[in-house]
């Protein structure tokens, strides 16, 4: 996967809505949250764990790769069986 901080314009309008959230104070967020584009860069850096990949668990991996995060850990203790293949 690319920087996400580049200037290519796919790149800018692809990433435009999580840039709304990272780069722009909100009454929302928490006090010591400072707006910048260093936050897209850290979202690159973060690790997430996912516990179970089921019905929820899948569309929330395929959610957490769309936007932005590159370290994503997964744990899933299911079998699959043959006949759902």
């Amino acid at each position: 996967m690319g920087d996400l901080v580049c200037c290519d314009p796919l790149s800018a309008e692809r990433w435009r809505d999580i840039r709304r959230l990272t780069d722009r104070a909100s009454p929302y967020a928490v006090p010591w949250f400072e707006p910048g584009p260093e936050n897209m860069a850290a979202l690159q850096k973060m690790r997430v764990l996912v516990v179970g990949a089921g019905g929820l668990g899948c569309e929330l991996l395929k959610n957490l790769a769309l936007s932005g995060f590159q370290n994503i850990d997964v744990i899933d203790m299911d079998t699959i069986d043959v006949s759902n293949l």
